[in-house]
């Protein structure tokens, strides 16, 4: 899995190293820039990411961020409705060419069950690697649907808690995805390299664990405002498990 990693950050230098070369022709351009704000909120009937099932009650999801030419820099957030499952995320997104994205998350989860008094939150703070409840991944991203309708993703976690083998150290447990769009919808598959406490996954080597649709559509409230729907069916063939989720995006 150390291999995959050392791939990843040779992809990841050659990206930094096309951005290098072309904002070198563009200083007027970039003085010119400004940063901008995005923001969000879905509500989703279960909480599925990648093809396992994080939380089985609704959850409400905001994102804000800060975008400045090809960076990103945000925060994203689930929280369960009825549950004390809560997750907090920072992200870096780097862009430097259209068919090229490279992000590095910070995840972390919690379970503030505030009507149990025995129990203890987690120290947002610690971040030693035997004891940290964070998990960083890095993830490169290739594909330009607007040329082509397909998508790569490779996601390794490079360093956190959830991801350590009996001797302590890191797996770098990686997730690959392949989608393919197609007008509204999206069709996907992917695959997990090995066991890894971070998804919830015991199996051993490489399987697939996450195909599936998804579809979005905009539902019209009236002449000025549509909200996105999406509709999300899929398979974890190693769990054997199927899931079907609904989200609103406001």
């Amino acid at each position: 899995m150390k291999k995959l990693s050392i791939i990843f950050t040779i992809i990841a230098l050659l990206g930094f190293s096309t951005a290098f070369a072309q904002d070198t022709t563009s200083v007027i351009e970039q003085d010119t820039a400004k940063i901008e704000t995005f923001v969000s909120v879905d509500l989703v009937s279960s909480y599925v990411w990648r093809g396992f099932l994080l939380e089985d009650r609704p959850n409400i999801q905001p994102i804000f961020g800060l975008a400045y030419k090809n960076l990103e820099l945000g925060l994203f957030s689930s929280k369960s409705l009825s549950n004390p499952f809560y997750e907090l995320d920072v992200f870096l997104s780097y862009t430097p060419i259209k068919w090229l994205n490279i992000t590095v998350t910070d995840f972390y989860c919690d379970y503030n069950d505030y009507t149990d008094t025995s129990y203890q939150s987690l120290n947002y703070f610690e971040y030693a690697n035997s004891a940290t409840h964070h998990n960083i991944l890095v993830d490169v991203i290739l594909g330009n649907v607007e040329k082509f309708p397909f998508t790569i993703t490779a996601s390794t976690i490079v360093y956190g808690g959830y991801d350590l083998d009996s001797q302590g150290d890191g797996k770098y447990t990686t997730y690959l995805e392949l989608d393919y769009y197609y007008k509204d919808f999206k069709f996907f598959v992917g695959a997990l390299t090995g066991q890894s406490d971070f998804y919830l996954n015991t199996a051993e080597g490489v399987n697939i664990v996450n195909v599936g649709i998804k579809h979005v559509k905009n539902i019209k409230v009236n002449k000025e405002l549509e909200i996105p729907l999406t509709t999300t069916f899929g398979v974890n063939p190693q769990m054997e498990k199927v899931y079907f989720a609904i989200s609103f995006t406001f």
